[in-house]
């Protein structure tokens, strides 16, 4: 049966008539047609619906529409993807056309004329619904008055060493316009692109689709830092507003805060008309003085960071990033010695617990949920809150870094670096984002890296303790304790009250084998600072020393009686229990350092470690034996042997993974093979020979001939150093860049 035969086919029962008329002899020759009936009376039916004219029809039309869009569509500067959807339109229309052309049939009763008419009516139809959407996309950005987008600032300094700063400054300025209610700006990551492109910059704005474009640039000649801003509508190239800035040279990232805040002021007014004075604006305004602040990271501008941001909540309790901004600056507070871990926790709850009622999806309060889950030694949890903010705000830094810091800890040396350098990207220069990016590369064993690095971030950044406190801790792992001390006190110099910086220079002290300097700094840090976790580790090494250790085992145990229960997991527990298990050890209570380092290490399930865990594991290794849990303390040493493993297997190779194998090695009673890797050590630049005499599966190895004649040597050595830095430290002899000096090995 033919398929348009049957009652509901007009032209199957037209056709059905007709069949008579056909000529006898073609029946005959029926089964010798080319085609089988039922094709043939398809083609009949598409030549009657007269639907290749149609398509001929549009697609003369579609051809002519892309030409006019290329043509007419620059002209309008209107973006170049608007022609490319012209093209892609009309080929989509294309079937459009053919269906509007058969559902609107009645062809066969209209005249030739008529029928002209419809077929061209029909194809201009299809394509005349598409050009309404094609005239709305292409046209609608460029006529909204807020779209705009933000180039990084061109580096016209004749050193051409300025770049980070020009990023740096778009990048704020990106930030800010963010935030501004009424203005849509384009990416980073979009804006960016155009970095190394030489195009014009209504091209620019024509690829992007805005409206208009902020471009500048920076020169630095000496001290002297001089800025230029301007605002460029894309569709005439007139300049609509343009400004120049000279400053001296100090705090780069003030100066880029300062900058970037009077353009976004003076754009806000131009686009929209704004006069900024909306409680919405003042709380984002105090919330970006804030994070000003914050980003400086001393104690003093932690606490006016903070005040900055709860003047915010104050302004808008619906502003979540405030909540975010004041819960980062407490906890980074007590993280740096200057505030008690119960009470920032306590804080960073309280306003985090607000921040999540009013702004579950905000990146930044996300991210400072896992800044709390961090400090409290909740690392998968603060992983994923990072990520979870980075999903909401790829473009936000400190989520990135913090990231960082987190794969760091534990051990994820290539992830962390990873995440350091995604931070890098979006907030050049940044000297915390940098230090800690150091960090990593010391870890890798590229000294020389690092150190550079340090010297970039200081010469950029001249009133930043942290980059020579960082610089310091380096040097003494790397055996430069003399400048250890002179980096020490150049963080001071600029942060005289930060705990950090004084137990920094307390630990120089330490380590050149001067107890009694080594405290006259700590008893500093005490008075400036709260009697945390930090100064307690830095205590214990002291009392250990000293071999003051029913002291030490005291003051341990009565840290963790008062410990807040909400911080039983946290870092601070960790550290009290593990001092306290480590003068049990040295004490001969083996039963009590078992179970003490145990709850520390995980409650007996010891796993997810650092190579910070693995001495604290052979110590647990000695106290198993001791107490006849032969089993416990193989199944403890295998553990810290897999950390080690692990740790070279990420790339960690600073002088003290030779220390932890002689550790190991030591504490499973392999003396000659500790003894090989303290000689390791020591040409990698180690030099704490005090670490040997407090271990006690080491200090027997004092009377190995070679060993007593290597730690014999670096006694020698550290001496030198010691009158070097008691007569530098007494003046004025600090070198100009952090990493000066030669290597003491």
């Amino acid at each position: 049966m033919n398929r348009y035969s049957g009652s509901w086919s007009i032209t199957g029962q037209a056709r059905s008539a007709a069949a008579p008329r056909r000529k006898a002899s073609d029946a005959g020759t029926a089964d010798m047609h080319p085609f089988p009936e039922g094709l043939q009376g398809s083609f009949r039916e598409l030549r009657r619906r007269r639907l290749a004219r149609i398509s001929g029809a549009y697609v003369f039309i579609a051809w002519l529409a892309v030409q006019i869009a290329d043509i007419l569509f620059p002209a309008l500067f209107l973006p170049e993807w608007s022609v490319r959807l012209v093209l892609v339109v009309a080929v989509i229309g294309l079937p459009c056309a053919l269906v509007l052309a058969w559902a609107t049939d009645g062809a066969q009763s209209r005249p030739g004329a008529l029928a002209a008419v419809r077929d061209w009516g029909a194809a201009a139809a299809a394509l005349g619904v598409v050009s309404l959407v094609i005239v709305r996309a292409a046209t609608g950005p460029a006529d909204a008055p807020g779209q705009i987008a933000v180039l990084p600032f061109a580096d016209v300094s004749r050193d051409g060493d300025q770049r980070y700063l020009g990023d740096g400054l778009a990048g704020e300025l990106l930030d800010r316009l963010a935030h501004i209610e009424g203005l849509q700006v384009v990416s980073r990551t979009s804006s960016f692109a155009y970095r190394d492109r030489q195009a014009d910059v209504r091209t620019i704005g024509r690829e992007l689709g805005v409206r208009a474009v902020v471009e500048g640039s920076v020169r630095r000649e000496g001290r002297q830092l001089r800025v230029t801003a301007r605002l460029t509508d894309v569709r005439d190239g007139f300049t609509l507003w343009s400004d120049t800035y000279a400053r001296e040279l100090g705090d780069l990232f003030a100066i880029q805060d300062e900058i970037a805040h009077a353009i976004a002021g003076a754009l806000e007014v131009e686009l929209l008309g704004s006069t900024g004075d909306a409680p919405a604006g003042v709380a984002y305004d105090l919330y970006l003085r804030g994070r000003h602040l914050f980003h400086q990271r001393t104690p003093e501008s932690l606490e006016q960071a903070s005040r900055e941001f709860a003047a915010a909540m104050e302004h808008d309790p619906g502003f979540p990033p405030a909540y975010s901004g004041y819960a980062d600056a407490r906890l980074l507070l007590s993280g740096y010695g200057n505030l008690d871990a119960e009470t920032a926790r306590r804080q960073a709850e309280e306003a985090l617990r607000r921040g999540l009622a009013i702004g579950q999806d905000v990146a930044e309060i996300n991210a400072s949920l896992g800044l709390l889950n961090a400090f409290s030694g909740e690392m998968d949890a603060a992983e994923r809150a990072y990520r979870r903010a980075l999903e909401l705000d790829p473009d936000y830094a400190m989520a990135h870094m913090w990231l960082g810091t987190t794969l760091h800890a534990q051990g994820r040396l290539r992830e962390a670096l990873a995440a350091f350098d995604h931070a890098e990207e979006r907030a050049p220069g940044h000297p915390i984002v940098g230090v800690n990016r150091a960090t990593v590369l010391f870890d890798l064993g590229r000294y020389d890296a690092g150190m550079r690095l340090l010297d970039e971030l200081a010469e950029r950044n001249a009133d930043s303790g942290q980059i020579h406190r960082h610089a310091s801790v380096w040097m003494a792992e790397f055996g430069r304790l003399d400048d250890a001390v002179l980096a020490a006190r150049r963080a001071i110099e600029r942060e005289p009250e930060s705990p950090l910086s004084l137990m920094t220079m307390a630990k120089a002290w330490f380590w050149l084998g001067d107890p009694d300097r080594a405290r006259a700094w700590l008893d500093r840090a005490k008075e400036v600072g709260a009697d945390n976790m930090l100064i307690f580790g830095l205590e214990a090494q002291l009392l250990l020393a000293e071999g003051r250790h029913d002291r030490l085992q005291a003051m341990a145990t009565a840290r963790l009686r008062t410990l807040d229960p909400a911080l039983a997991r946290g870092a601070g527990a960790r550290i009290y229990r593990t001092w306290a298990g480590i003068a049990a050890v040295v004490t001969h209570d083996y039963d009590a350092a078992v179970e003490l380092l145990e709850s520390a290490l995980g409650e007996g399930d010891i796993i997810n470690h650092t190579p910070d865990d693995v001495e604290a594991l052979t110590f647990l290794a000695i106290a198993c034996r001791k107490a006849a849990r032969d089993e416990d303390a193989r199944r403890v040493l295998g553990r810290a042997q897999e950390i080690v493993d692990q740790a070279a297997r990420e790339g960690f190779a600073a002088p003290f993974m030779d220390v932890l194998r002689a550790f190991v090695a030591g504490a499973g009673q392999q003396e000659d093979a500790a003894a090989l890797h303290l000689r390791a050590a020591a040409r990698a630049g180690w030099s704490k020979p005090g670490q040997v005499h407090r271990h006690p599966a080491l200090a027997q190895l004092v009377r190995h001939g070679e060993i007593a004649e290597l730690l014999g040597r670096l006694q020698t050595r550290i001496s030198s150093q010691h009158e070097r830095a008691v007569v530098l430290a007494a003046g004025d002899g600090y070198p100009v860049r952090v990493a000066s000096g030669s290597r003491n090995h």
